[in-house]
């Protein structure tokens, strides 16, 4: 039972000082330890430090949602960012519709001054293009070329 015991306190060091103290998912986490911990110690370390609050996926989530929120970017560049960082697709299915609704009206007013030299379809081409490189849907994106219409002819 020592044993097991020296293998979690070193493996919950080694987690401390891979992360450095910033905050990762468990996913993360998870995948730094495999081939260094066996199956079993990776489990416990990670629920030793869900229990004393140093992995919180809900926070994380919650933190990173709104970096992309701020930053304008849609619920396609969150996607991406999750599967490179090896965190389950749930997460996506769970938060996508609230990041793609926030990061909207954000991410016009950030880009508004930009498209307004443009005219007519290129402007539309303009915007479709920013938006999709933003990691917007077709259909967010087809309703903030409809809203900018609207607006314009107000």
């Amino acid at each position: 039972m020592q044993k097991r015991d020296d293998t979690l306190k070193e493996a919950v060091g080694y987690v401390k000082k891979v992360t450095k103290n910033k905050f990762y998912h468990s996913a993360t986490i998870r995948k730094k330890m495999v081939g260094k911990y066996p199956p079993q110690i990776i489990n416990q370390t990670i629920k030793y430090l869900e229990d004393r609050g140093k992995i919180n996926d809900e926070l994380f989530v919650e933190s990173l949602i709104s970096l992309f929120i701020k930053k304008g970017y849609g619920s396609l560049k969150f996607k991406q960012y999750l599967l490179n960082k090896d965190i389950p697709l749930d997460v996506y299915e769970r938060y996508t519709k609230e990041v793609e609704e926030q990061s909207i009206e954000n991410a016009y007013k950030i880009n508004e001054k930009t498209f307004d030299k443009y005219q007519d379809k290129e402007k539309d081409n303009k915007i479709y293009t920013k938006f999709k490189y933003l990691g917007f849907s077709n259909n967010s994106i087809s309703y903030i070329i409809k809203k900018e219409k609207e607006a314009n002819y107000d």
